[in-house]
C-alpha cells in the first residue's frame, strides 16, 4: 500500500481520489475501474507523470484517431491522448466463471510497450 485517504462512506471514492495523487511519480502505473474514467480526474492522475489504465464504461464511444495493428487505437479522452484496448476478459471465482467485452483506456501509447 502506498497511501491511504479515509472519510465518511456519504462521500464517493472519487471525491477522495485527488488526495492520492501525491504519491504518484514517473515509473508507476495506476490501475482503475470505471467509476473513475473521468476525463478530469485521469488528467490530474497522468500530470504526476504515472501511467494510467483505466476500464471506461460499457457505453462510452471514443473517437478513433488512429488504429495500431494489435487492434487498439490512438484516442482524446478529454484533453488527454490515451490508446484504447478493447479486450474480452474472463474472470473465475469459487462461483463459476463469467466472460465480458471490456474497453481499457491506458496513457501508454505505444502497443509494443
Amino acid at each position: 500500500m502506498l497511501d491511504a485517504v479515509f472519510g465518511p462512506t456519504t462521500t464517493g471514492e472519487t471525491t477522495y481520489t485527488p488526495c492520492l495523487l501525491r504519491s504518484l511519480h514517473a515509473g508507476m502505473i495506476l490501475l482503475a475501474d470505471r467509476n473513475f474514467g473521468a476525463a478530469r480526474l485521469l488528467a490530474q492522475i497522468a500530470a504526476t507523470g504515472a501511467d494510467l489504465l483505466v476500464r471506461l464504461k460499457n457505453g462510452r464511444t471514443m473517437p478513433v484517431l488512429a488504429r495500431y495493428p494489435d487492434g487498439s487505437y490512438l484516442s482524446m479522452l478529454g484533453g488527454l491522448r490515451v490508446r484504447v484496448i478493447e479486450c474480452e476478459i474472463t474472470i473465475a471465482t469459487s462461483a463459476g466463471r463469467r466472460t465480458g467485452v471490456y474497453r481499457l483506456a491506458t496513457t501508454l501509447l505505444d502497443p509494443r510497450d
